[in-house]
């Protein structure tokens, strides 16, 4: 049973981002996020999903605005565009590298690849999988850790359909069971339908939230994930 909407998990406030030159590519963009929620972000290429997940994550500081966690700050897992394994080190190895190495940590790594079914791939080093492989080892590496907030950038393209609804129960399963929240971007309408509550549609220059749709509500239209309105 989903634990969405118990507690607030984080807080974005964001009043603006700015790239070198002075371009604008976010706007003000405010809301919350709960333990247990998922939280899908739509919009058109270009107009600054991943720059959001980039800031939620921690990993850009140059932007007006805050993310305030609620509580201890979360463990964090994060799926991005591409898969960014180090090509020196086996699958295993690049899973294991988020628990800090060590015997233990590759046991953890390998049941991590064999809930993907990536098991027998343990030992292969990144340029001997295919794009598919790599990705589903990225999200074995973002989940290992079992993290608080899970953020996934596109995350299931380049995956076969079963491989891609493997994925999503397992991301569910950990929603469900242990409260992980997830910030997700997509393109896909069907994802959003399938694993969000709420969906957050950007537009604008700079990018806003121009609409928000409630998932869980049967009545409610399909939103149109390509939207560049103002």
């Amino acid at each position: 049973m989903s634990l969405a909407g118990n507690a607030e998990r984080l807080s974005i406030d964001i009043a603006g981002k700015w790239w070198t030159g002075g371009h604008q590519v976010l706007g003000a963009i405010r809301f919350n996020l709960s333990v247990g929620e998922v939280v899908a972000i739509a919009g058109p290429s270009g107009c600054g999903k991943s720059t959001l997940l980039g800031i939620v994550a921690g990993l850009d500081a140059d932007h007006q605005g805050c993310v305030s966690w609620h509580g201890p700050p979360p463990r964090i897992g994060i799926v991005f565009q591409s898969p960014r394994l180090l090509p020196w080190r086996t699958a295993s190895q690049n899973v294991a590298l988020v628990l800090g190495g060590g015997r233990a940590a590759q046991s953890l790594a390998r049941q991590a690849l064999a809930a993907v079914g990536l098991e027998e791939a343990a030992d292969t080093y990144p340029a001997r999988l295919s794009l598919g492989m790599a990705r589903r080892v990225a999200f074995a590496r973002a989940l290992v850790g079992e993290p608080d907030l899970l953020l996934l950038d596109e995350a299931f393209v380049s995956l076969d359909e079963p491989a891609a609804d493997k994925l999503r129960e397992i991301v569910l399963a950990a929603v469900a069971q242990r409260g992980m929240s997830v910030l997700m971007v997509s393109h896909d309408t069907r994802e959003p339908r399938e694993m969000a509550q709420r969906l957050l549609v950007l537009g604008g220059t700079p990018a806003q939230v121009i609409d928000e749709h409630r998932m869980d509500q049967a009545s409610s239209p399909a939103p149109r994930l390509t939207s560049s309105g103002h």
